[in-house]
Order: C-alpha cells, then sequence, then structure tokens
C-alpha cells in the first residue's frame, strides 16, 4: 500500500507526505486545499479516510470493489467519481486499462487505485505546472480527468496508426495471410477492451 498527502495553501505546497491521522488538522483549515492519494489501500487506511470526510459506504465499497462501471454520484457529504484510464503498447497494439476512483469532499480529493497501473506523477505535473491547486478541488478534478482524456487520445492514436499498418499489410502481397489474421485479432481484442470497462 502506497499513501501519498498533499496540502496547499493559496496554490502554495506547504506539505506532503503527512500521516493520514493529520488529516483532520488541514481539513479544519478554511484556506487549505487536500490531497489523499489510496494506492491499494488496506482497510485501516479506508476507513480512517471515510470516517474523517464522512463517506457514504456504498460509495466507499465502490472505490474497493474491481471493475465498477464509470459513474459520478452525488452523496450528502461529497461527489463520487469512478473512472478508467488506458494505455497503448505502441510496438504490440495491446491496450490497458486503470480504475480510478475519487471523493470530492469539500476542498479535500481522495484518489483510490487498486494498483501503480496509472501514473499519478502526471497526475501531479499537471496540478504543478498549471498551478491548479490555487483555484481549488474542482481544478484538481479538472487535472486528473485531463490526463485521462489525454491518455484515450493517445490511446486512439496508435490505434488508427495499427490500423493503417494492417491495411498495409493487407494489400501487401508478401505479407502472409496468417500474419494479417493474428494482426486483425490483436488490434480487435483492443478495441473491445474499452466496451468491458463501461
Amino acid at each position: 500500500m502506497r499513501t501519498g498527502t498533499r496540502a496547499w495553501r493559496a496554490g502554495i505546497l506547504v506539505e506532503e507526505n503527512f500521516s493520514l491521522t493529520e488529516l483532520h488538522r488541514y481539513r479544519e483549515q478554511d484556506d487549505v486545499v487536500v490531497w489523499v492519494d489510496l494506492c491499494a489501500p488496506g482497510p485501516d487506511e479506508v476507513r480512517l479516510v471515510a470516517h474523517e470526510l464522512r463517506l457514504d459506504a456504498h460509495a466507499v465499497e465502490d472505490a474497493l470493489a474491481a471493475g465498477e462501471r464509470p459513474k459520478f454520484d452525488r452523496y450528502p457529504s461529497h461527489l463520487f467519481l469512478n473512472t478508467y484510464a488506458v494505455r497503448v503498447d505502441a510496438s504490440t497494439g495491446e491496450l490497458t486499462s486503470h480504475e480510478i476512483s475519487a471523493f470530492i469532499a469539500g476542498r479535500t480529493l481522495v484518489t483510490v487505485r487498486p494498483d501503480e497501473g496509472f501514473d499519478m506523477d502526471a497526475v501531479t505535473r499537471r496540478w504543478d505546472g498549471r498551478m491548479l491547486a490555487a483555484h481549488g478541488v474542482g481544478h484538481l478534478v479538472h487535472g486528473l480527468v485531463d490526463e485521462v482524456a489525454d491518455g484515450y487520445l493517445a490511446a486512439a492514436q496508435v490505434l488508427d496508426d495499427a490500423s493503417e499498418d494492417l491495411e498495409d499489410m493487407l494489400f501487401d502481397e508478401r505479407t502472409p495471410e496468417q500474419a494479417v489474421h493474428r494482426r486483425s485479432f490483436e488490434l480487435r481484442k483492443s478495441l473491445v477492451l474499452p466496451r468491458a470497462t463501461r
């Protein structure tokens, strides 16, 4: 389990990697934006954050369950987002999918990931490069979703290039028919994955 924490005041990072037991200290300050990242969390960490933020038990269950559908739900004390990031291996055309959940509670954003497959460092670089924390939690959420969306655009470009390569193979008489069928099958498998995560 890996936990990351950050606190910003007026967009300036004031502390990071503080203990979850210190979360209440920052939540009591009106001018602080907080982010908690729970990667492959244990039940104690989730319980602590859920209690502190008064998170709905059903939303917590969804964040910890694998394969939940993408959703954006409203609860009395918070919002809950569940989405998937994708990545395509340019050499094989294999598409992988990584689930990400997020709780938006006041000035606090909590991300929950089952593993490190999604690059949260890219998200924090986006936040820092654009000073998004200065504008509140909504802008942090925007940065997160923007990174996910960019991943889909990059994956679409790789798959588009791969389909053009397949067309070239199809009309090249030197390419064995079996190679064309295999490549077509691999691409089809990659295209089906996003549908399976809806």
